[in-house]
């Protein structure tokens, strides 16, 4: 094992010894700086003071220049305005703003233009506290805001331009919101509870706890002051040691992520993957471990991510208490599993010892397997349930298709959940099937078909052993057969690309996302369950409680006090102590009054006046300051319950009174309106009033309701005639209205009659579960197609070519033309229900001012009716809630209490008041809203007597049925568009698969007979031009490899040919002097010369000299017969070898690469090399084998490369045989593959051979010298 190079080794001594001394030099400071303050208190609450009174005053400062900036925007607008026409139409023009508001007064201080968005602020003339010369602050009834004045002259007449901004809001509707004000910016940027008091009547009492101090702006000629807890000095230490604690945290975190970096580098050079795996496993999950133990994220980020309410777990000692934790604790698991899949399911592993095991032993190791397998698709269901039961996200409960960061971060999780379960059951199988798949007699598809079927058997089984299968059946079965849909890419495809990944990740997201509606489900049954609970249960204790809450409240004493200095009207007081009580938090239909002596109301917040009528009391004790009573609801059974408290004022006393009501021998069906807050205290969160159906039945008969739909006879007599269980409680589902419905039964027995409660939701329809589903899938889409583009992008250079493919640019097509109409379809279908249901609202609404109108011009007989008498009759004899209009300003309203407390403004809006005055329309849709709550309105200009009226009429008091809502419509083409958009896209792809596979195939075999390789042959199974061409492909591929073995036989015939006449040719010309000297020499001995041994000498030499020019021609024309030169160069053995397995992509082989980048360099010829790979892989395949492994290692001097493949192997006979010349097995073909590769590697100075084989399988070893 090698260890770093001494500079990285450095580094690493210098970060570990860096995070190490900080965490001992924190340790040694912290306690000497916490001594420091304490000592030195005085002048770090000094510093701190000036911090906070210097931060104050720089943030009042910049909310005035802000309001300031807006007004001189606003006086350059109206500098390019001719008359008052054109400043009410600019004005019209600005739409709503609820954080200013501009208004416009004539010098007769009347107002004649403004801009909509706060409802609160009428004219500001109306207001008593208000002085037209100066800036200042103004208190309506909701709010405390900054009024900014200037004049300005528009032709011969002076204006007043009045801007508008709130500073302090004190009614919020959505309960879960904190306070909008300046206050509560001011406490949250300087961590400290903060009070800004902008009228010095309201000054109060300061002890040594707190201080005050002034805001000033001296351009505006207004102060506010601020007061403030002083900073304390044990909560200041606690705060240090928080700090201190955290930077410890963070330094231990940083010295653990340096030793396990260290660590990593020093693991991934050990030889056993095994131990490696588990190495490298371990040391992801000590980096868990050490977040938990350091309380990081927690300690540093302060987030909604870490909100343990929408997520918690006790699971592993608290190690899950988050969304944001929950996410880390999955990517660990994420980690291990892809770690586990790398070293063992996407390498090769040695099963050869399985032949040892008994059948007995491999069937209870793939028994146990399956039940892991089904134990983890439990874990799954109890995890998702646990996701829906225990977080307080409803992620059903909105129709937004883009969700808020937790919620997002819970989809997230839940889609990692649902990979974790499929991979690691992926991984399970993969061992099983390498582990049980050696045996060559077990047919590979017939066998995975078989697991398969025992795996669902198995599943089913499991389900129905269980007393609470987390999983239906249906969900069971799919997850299993998307289990083994990804695993037969993997077992019978031999696949590992990425591509796997995305079929996992899909596959879970619509395994989870199902799992997710099941659960969602079943937690509205309970909800609808403990909603009919609620509703008769004693409450009266409970409605008890909350009087007193509120008639105890300190700040409502405060606040009836402030009536003396302020002239706020006693109604806007009673407005303001109902928002801040139990009352409002909890929905409670109820009434606040205040009082005088005399028991008279001098105002009062009444939600029902018909149930809280006035004068309950007329006397209150002397020693008593408090009492509870019930009074006789007289429009309904039950009682009101009425708390009343004296509060003595310095001249005078008066009463402050809370209501209630309640029905204890019936159900409660009085709520507030929908936009006035949930009724929490009697209702899941998931459910709203639109959405349950109420009915009260005593003994057969249907006594009370609160249901737009009609129950009807016969479903009253199926519910009468349920079977309760021994808790008197019952489920069925109904069909109501055509609609079927489920039920949940309660039954009451008592002495006179039998109750029953039903309450009833409607089941959702296909488009809603369409839209359930898709809403989340969607989500979890982008999520994995997010990081699909970031890997994609990460390997850009690699995978830049597959974008310009036939198949991606065929699919892009494809999904252009199918899916670009669609959406104009869905558009263009949203449009046209939109605009149906505004003509709808329009026309209805329209018709019923119309009515009001005809109404009163009827019954307007001067002396018959007082005016309010006949506003009155309107409504109740036509059940028609509107508002009247005059001169601009509210004038009448049926539900008036909502205009007085200024969720509705009592100012006609600048647009109705354009379109009505100026463009002369008779008639006017809008859309308004409460806070988020939107609805719709139409405002009608109409002449009643003598003068003339706006009539408003708007469907947030007058109910109006629509064939298709809005709702309805978004939920039914999100849905069902959803759902065609995800056939076209399979189907599309399936398509673009199946039509480029050919080219495919043929661009690869285009590819090896290029390479020389002309052993393939294409496998196509279709009809048509294509098969034709595939045809035609083979067809040539044989005839280039018949044409090649004729050529070559005629080529080699013709060489002989010339080799034998040059050979003869060159031959002859030694032999006739050769010839010549032996008949001289022949002669000489005959003749018996005296001169033979001088002819001896003289032939011999003669002979000898023809027999070295004899001995140079064979030379000549053995070099003449060798291979051609090599073109030798420093090549990258491992891009040779990805090079030779490209162009097996499409064979139904798995190829496995081994190949360390480090030691791959080589000196050789490319091209011989790439084209020796070539015959040996094609020589595996033509053996069977299912399974090749290239593996590269270093061993002395040498690199080493194992070709190992599972064929059939090579028989003993002819093992020796296979690397001699023109040797071969094959019908077809010349023998000189193997030849070849041998000659090449001998050139190299290298050599290959025959390592090992056996009916299992085969491994040729080519070894090459080591470049040095």
């Amino acid at each position: 094992m090698k260890k770093l190079p001494s500079g990285k080794n450095k580094i690493l001594a210098f970060f570990i010894s860096l995070f190490l001394l900080t965490t001992i030099g924190v340790g040694i400071y912290s306690p000497q700086k916490i001594d420091s303050v304490r000592e030195n208190w005085d002048e770090v609450l000094s510093e701190k003071i000036k911090i906070i009174k210097q931060t104050a005053q720089e943030e009042f400062g910049r909310k005035l220049s802000s309001i300031r900036l807006a007004e001189s925007k606003m006086i350059t607008r109206i500098d390019s305005l001719q008359n008052v026409d054109e400043i009410i139409s600019s004005f019209s023009k600005l739409g709503k703003n609820e954080n200013l508001l501009h208004q416009i007064y004539n010098d007769e201080d009347s107002l004649i233009a403004w801009n909509g968005g706060l409802n609160d602020v009428g004219n500001l003339f109306s207001n008593v506290n208000f002085r037209r010369y100066s800036s200042q602050f103004i208190n309506t009834v909701t709010s405390t805001h900054f009024v900014l004045l200037k004049e300005f002259e528009l032709g011969n007449s002076q204006f007043l331009l009045a801007t508008i901004s709130p500073f302090e809001t004190f009614i919020d509707f959505d309960i879960e919101n904190i306070e909008r004000s300046f206050s509560s910016f001011l406490s949250k940027l300087l961590n400290t509870d903060i009070k800004v008091i902008y009228f010095p009547e309201d000054k109060e009492v300061i002890n040594g706890r707190y201080f005050s101090f002034e805001l000033l702006d001296n351009e505006a000629n207004v102060s506010v002051e601020v007061l403030t807890q002083k900073p304390i000095l044990d909560n200041y230490i606690i705060e240090l040691n928080q700090n201190f604690g955290s930077i410890q945290s963070i330094s231990l975190f940083l010295l653990l992520l340096t030793i396990v970096i260290w660590l990593w580098f020093k693991t991934a050079r050990l030889d056993s993957k095994i131990i490696k795996a588990t190495s490298f496993i371990l040391l992801i999950l000590s980096l868990r471990i050490g977040l938990f133990l350091l309380n990081i994220p927690a300690l540093i980020l302060k987030s909604e991510l870490l909100n343990s309410s929408y997520f918690s777990s006790t699971w592993g000692f608290g190690i899950v208490k988050s969304p944001l934790e929950l996410l880390l604790s999955l990517l660990v698991l994420i980690s291990a599993l892809l770690i586990t899949s790398k070293y063992f399911v996407l390498e090769k592993i040695d099963f050869a010892q399985n032949r040892k095991i008994g059948n007995i032993v491999k069937l209870l190791i793939s028994v146990a397997i399956i039940l892991i397998s089904l134990v983890l698709f439990r874990a799954l269901g109890s995890a998702i349930k646990s996701v829906v039961f225990d977080s307080s996200i409803y992620y059903f409960e909105d129709f937004n298709i883009v969700p808020d960061p937790p919620i997002l971060l819970m989809h997230l999780n839940i889609l990692l959940m649902g990979v974790i379960i499929i991979f690691a059951s992926v991984i399970l199988f993969a061992l099983l099937f390498r582990f049980l798949s050696y045996e060559k007699s077990w047919k590979l598809l017939p066998f995975f078909v078989g697991v398969f079927v025992a795996v669902q058997l198995l599943g089913l089984a499991y389900h129905f052993i269980q007393s609470n299968p987390q999983l239906t059946i249906f969900l069971r079965v799919v997850l299993i057969t998307l289990l083994f849909a990804v695993l037969y890419f993997i077992v019978i495809h031999q696949s590992y690309s990425k591509v796997i990944f995305l079929y996992i990740a899909f596959s879970s997201s619509f395994v989870t996302v199902s799992l997710l509606n099941h659960y969602n489900g079943e937690q509205q049954r309970e909800s609808l369950k403990k909603f009919a609970e609620d509703l008769i249960r004693p409450k009266e204790h409970w409605l008890d409680y909350v009087i007193f809450e509120t008639l105890n409240k300190e700040e409502n004493e405060e606040l009836i006090f402030s009536y003396l200095n302020d002239p706020l009207s006693a109604s806007r007081i009673c407005f303001r102590v109902w928002n801040s009580s139990l009352l409002h938090q909890e929905g409670i239909v109820s009434c606040v009054r205040i009082l005088d002596s005399n028991f008279q109301t001098i105002g009062e917040i009444n939600f029902d006046k018909k149930l809280f009528r006035d004068r309950l009391w007329t006397t209150l004790p002397e020693d008593t300051d408090l009492e509870l009573e019930r009074f006789a609801a007289l429009s309904s059974e039950g009682h009101v319950l009425s708390g009343i408290r004296r509060i003595n004022l310095p001249d005078k006393e008066i009463y402050l009174e809370v209501c209630t009501y309640n029905n204890p021998s019936g159900i409660d069906l009085k709520f507030l309106p929908a936009f006035m807050g949930q009724n929490i205290y009697l209702m899941e969160p998931q459910f709203s009033l639109n959405t349950v159906n109420l009915f009260e039945i005593q003994d057969g008969n249907l006594v009370n309701s609160i249901s737009e739909v009609d129950i009807g006879t016969e479903n009253i007599k199926k519910i009468s005639d349920a079977e309760f269980s021994r808790l008197n409680e019952a489920w069925m589902n109904l069909h109501v209205d055509g609609e079927e419905y489920v039920f949940y039964l309660l039954k009451e027995d008592r002495d006179v009659f039998e109750k029953i409660i039903a309450a009833a939701s409607k089941l959702n329809d296909l488009s809603f579960n369409l839209f359930h589903f898709f809403k989340v899938f969607f989500i979890h889409s982008i999520i994995i197609f997010f990081f699909a583009l970031m890997t994609f992008a990460f390997e850009f250079n690699k995978n830049k070519e597959r974008l310009f493919t036939f198949r991606a640019k065929l699919l892009f097509v494809l999904l252009f033309i199918s899916i670009i109409p669609m959406i104009t379809m869905a558009i263009y279908f949203k449009q046209l229900t939109d605009q149906k249901n505004e003509s709808a609202i329009h026309y209805k609404l329209l018709k019923r001012t119309t009515s009001v109108a005809e109404y009163l011009n009827k019954y307007n007989i001067p002396g018959a009716f007082n005016t309010d008498m006949l506003y009155k009759r309107v409504e109740s004899d036509l059940g028609i809630s509107f508002a009247l209009f005059k001169d601009k300003q509210l004038s009448y309203a049926s539900k008036k209490l909502y205009y007085d407390s200024g969720l509705l403004s009592s100012l006609l809006d600048p647009v109705v008041q354009e379109k009505l005055y100026l463009d002369g329309k008779n008639s006017i849709l809008v859309k308004e809203k409460i806070n988020d709550y939107q609805y719709e309105a139409v405002y009608r200009r109409s002449k009643i007597g003598n003068d003339e009226y706006v009539i408003k009429v708007s469907d947030l008091f007058n109910s109006i049925l629509l064939p298709l809502s809005e709702t309805d419509a978004s939920i039914f083409i999100f849905g069902v568009y959803s759902f065609a958009v995800l056939l076209i896209i399979v189907i599309s792809t399936l398509l673009a698969n199946q039509i480029s596979s050919p080219i495919r195939k043929l661009t690869i075999a285009t590819k090896s007979v290029a390479s020389g390789d002309l052993g393939l042959k294409i496998e196509q199974k279709s009809r048509g031009e294509v098969q034709q061409l595939v045809e035609e492909f083979n067809l040539m591929v044989e005839e280039i490899k018949k044409n090649q073995i004729e050529l070559a036989e005629i080529e080699r015939e013709s060489a002989w040919k010339e080799m034998a006449k040059q050979v003869a040719h060159e031959i002859k010309n030694p032999l006739t002097p050769m010839k010549l000297s032996v008949q001289q020499l022949i002669a000489a001995h005959s003749d018996k010369s005296p001169k033979f041994d001088e002819i001896f000498k003289k032939v011999t030499k003669t002979l000898i000299n023809q027999i070295e020019t004899l001995k140079n021609i064979a030379s000549e024309f053995s070099s003449f017969a060798r291979m051609p030169g090599i073109k030798m160069e420093t090549i990258k053995l491992r891009n040779v070898i990805n090079d030779a397995v490209n162009l097996f992509m499409n064979e139904h082989v798995k190829i496995i690469l081994d190949l360390p980048e480090e030691i791959s360099e080589i000196k050789g010829d490319v091209q011989q090399l790439r084209r020796a790979l070539i015959n040996l892989i094609r020589n595996s395949i033509q053996a069977d084998a299912t399974e090749i492994i290239f593996k590269l290692s270093r061993k002395e001097k040498k690199l080493i490369l194992d070709i190992i493949d599972n064929g059939s192997g090579i028989s003993d006979e002819i093992v020796d045989k296979i690397f001699s010349p023109n040797f071969t097995t094959k019908e077809l073909g010349m023998g000189v593959g193997l030849t070849l590769a041998k000659r090449l590697m001998e050139n190299l100075e290298g050599r290959i051979f025959v390592k090992s084989t056996s009916s299992s399988g085969t491994t040729i070893t080519l070894e090459f010298p080591v470049l040095n």
